[in-house]
């Protein structure tokens, strides 16, 4: 197996790839899976992470005030000269703002969890590997089972240019779930050509244009 020869070399072509040391879960899973000893575990989907984070700041800064403050321009004691004022619209504006206010530190609290420990990973044993998020999700398969894709698409964007969009696309052998690993930037890119080798595929990702369907989420 190509992925044997690879973890046994320890030799990984791409320097900028991010190796993290193994988690015990993982490695119980693997266990009950009989997937044998472990060879390696490398980062994935970091910018993908940090991009997603960046996203939620957004939403955590500025969807809370303009409830807020529609709360606070109908509130009966503003001497506005009676215009707007109702207790109606005060507490129609300040419970939607509190509850998106709540939502808001709920959501900081869950990225700061995230990134206290620790981003997704890839954990390669002998016969199969396991995709982990630490304390969340894990998928686990056997090389031999599944249907590897290395790819390149042009995600169309608002202003009207293009991105391309390198990923690689992991399908299940029964469910037919596609574990997606997302190359944003140049160190995850770097892992996904590691990872495409070592899967027996080639480390330059197939162009397939624009997709006709949604892309798989991210793991």
């Amino acid at each position: 197996m190509v992925m044997t020869d690879i973890f046994e070399t320890g030799h990984w072509p791409m320097k900028k790839v991010r190796h993290v040391e193994p988690s015990e879960r993982a490695g119980q899973v693997a266990k009950s899976e009989g997937l044998g000893s472990w060879r390696d575990s490398v980062g994935i989907n970091r910018a993908y992470d940090r991009l997603m984070g960046m996203n939620l700041g957004v939403v955590v800064i500025f969807a809370p005030w303009p409830f807020l403050m529609m709360a606070y321009d109908a509130a009966p004691w503003r001497d506005n000269g009676g215009l707007g004022r109702s207790w109606s619209g005060f507490l129609a504006s300040g419970i939607a703002g509190l509850a998106f206010l709540a939502l808001a530190i709920a959501a900081v609290l869950w990225m700061v969890h995230r990134l206290r420990v620790g981003g997704a990973a890839m954990h390669f044993f002998e016969h199969g590997a396991v995709a982990e998020r630490p304390r969340g999700k894990l998928a686990v398969f056997r090389y031999a089972e599944v249907s590897p894709r290395f790819v390149v698409w042009d995600e169309p964007m608002d202003h009207g240019g293009i991105r391309k969009r390198v990923q690689l696309w992991i399908t299940m052998p029964v469910s037919g779930y596609q574990l997606c690993l997302d190359g944003m930037k140049e160190a995850d890119r770097a892992a996904l050509k590691t990872i495409a080798t070592a899967l027996g595929l080639s480390p330059e990702p197939e162009s397939i244009g624009r997709l006709r369907k949604q892309a798989p989420a991210a793991f």
